[in-house]
């Protein structure tokens, strides 16, 4: 169960299923959908591409949303790989400043062989080598670590996972 207001912060390499599994899953539970900050959907409105990595605006933005939801105080989750553990514990301590919980989502793993599948049938495909670098990235991240970055909760969530939200 997930109890709000949240930031959750969302782990996961690409084509894990973060906007077609977790996003839906969480929606289906009753997060509104304008509590998703997508960081595909800020690089296609910046820059008319979602799969543009570079760029210290996209995260400019990703924060201003976020940070409107918890004053509002609102839960939000962020569509993005989490991945940098730098950029993960600014965020727990945001959203602490916000007086929210921190939420990690992590996602269980699966095969590179079944993430190159999925990849390939992305309307923007990852490059190989960048998918692999992220699937080694994610490969490392563990449940103690999380809660040693400052978690209020860490939850490990799989293509089956539904959630209640409180």
């Amino acid at each position: 169960m997930l109890v709000g207001p949240f930031q959750g912060i969302v782990i996961a390499v690409p084509g894990r299923g973060k906007s077609t599994v977790l996003i839906p899953a969480l929606l289906d539970a009753g997060l509104p959908a304008v509590g998703v900050i997508s960081l595909d959907v800020i690089r296609k409105k910046l820059y008319g591409r979602p799969d543009i990595l570079e760029g210290s605006e996209v995260e400019q933005e990703a924060r201003r949303l976020e940070e409107a939801r918890m004053i509002a105080g609102q839960s939000v989750v962020r569509d993005s790989t989490g991945l940098n553990k730098k950029v993960r514990k600014a965020q727990v301590r945001r959203a602490h400043r916000g007086g929210i919980r921190a939420v990690a989502l992590l996602s269980s793993s699966l095969s590179l062989t079944e993430l190159h599948r999925r990849n390939r049938q992305r309307s923007h495909p990852v490059p190989n080598e960048v998918l692999e670098m992220f699937y080694g990235k994610h490969a490392v991240v563990t449940v103690e670590e999380l809660w040693s970055e400052g978690f209020d909760q860490v939850v490990v969530w799989n293509d089956h996972t539904t959630f209640t939200l409180a």
